[in-house]
């Protein structure tokens, strides 16, 4: 799932920030569209709005382009807690396919009790993706 989410954050940051490349060189294209042109011609206006609304979709681009660049994807782990009938002895490990609470994994190497899957949990660990 992890990997999952990380090639979501990729492909929606690397459009993003295509995206307002490309509206940044549209502002700057018309901006000397307009500089050569004459002051008092009616495709001015015109070119005007154009800009404002470049210069819209590039703000708005860009702060969806940070969100992805800034977004935490958590690391999940899985562990299995491991416990003696006998004597309370507890030991972790990774889950094996097939693995169930209260399922018997074997012998005790303390006392001679039933080892059994106590619990199985999963560890969450928020690391801060991309840089």
């Amino acid at each position: 799932m992890t990997a999952d989410l990380k090639k979501k954050r990729l492909q929606a940051l690397i459009f993003y920030t295509v995206l307002f490349i490309l509206s940044v060189i549209g502002i700057i294209v018309t901006t000397f569209i307009g500089l050569t042109l004459n002051p008092e011609s009616p495709e001015v206006p015109n070119l005007m709005v154009f800009q404002a609304m470049m210069f819209i979709l590039a703000f708005f681009t860009g702060m969806e382009a940070w969100k992805y660049y800034n977004i935490k994807i958590p690391e999940i782990r899985l562990i299995e807690l491991i416990k003696c009938s006998g004597c309370g002895y507890v030991e972790t490990r990774m889950p094996k396919k097939g693995d169930y609470v209260f399922k018997k994994v074997g012998k005790c190497l303390k006392c001679g009790g039933e080892l059994y899957i106590e619990s199985i949990l999963r560890e969450v660990k928020n690391v801060k993706a991309g840089r």
